[in-house]
């Protein structure tokens, strides 16, 4: 069985091809706006990730030696969904801000990526086992 390490490992792999990707398309195609939208979107939708990664963590650390654990981890168990959505809501934000340089559809796509690369994993995770 695959852990969650590994998992957000292969996740942080997949990411930064991504953002690779987009800037590489925002430096090199006409357009920039849309990659750049794709790019801080999808930034935004990795870092939501990552906090739900390390409240799982944090609560599988508590489970087995509750002394141990820092105030941060505390702090990022308890604030994830405020952190997640005030994320979401900057990175849209700064779509509307500056609409000539980050297309706003752009950022919206790129918040959902991360949920569309998690499925495909489920995917292939399911045919691998059949």
């Amino acid at each position: 069985m695959i852990t969650f390490q590994a998992k957000m490992k292969g996740y942080t792999y997949i990411s930064i091809i991504f953002g690779f990707v987009f800037l590489v398309g925002a430096l090199l195609t006409p357009f920039q706006p849309h990659f750049l939208g794709l790019f801080l979107g999808f930034l935004a939708s990795y870092i939501s990730l990552w906090t739900i990664y390390r409240k799982t963590a944090v609560v599988g650390e508590i489970s087995a030696n509750p002394k141990n654990i820092s105030f941060i981890s505390y702090a990022l168990a308890g604030f994830g969904i405020v952190i997640r959505y005030g994320l979401a809501i900057f990175a849209v934000a700064i779509a509307f801000r500056y609409p000539d340089a980050v297309h706003l559809l752009s950022v919206i796509a790129g918040l959902s990526l991360i949920y569309v690369i998690i499925l495909l994993d489920m995917i292939i995770q399911f045919v691998r086992k059949r």
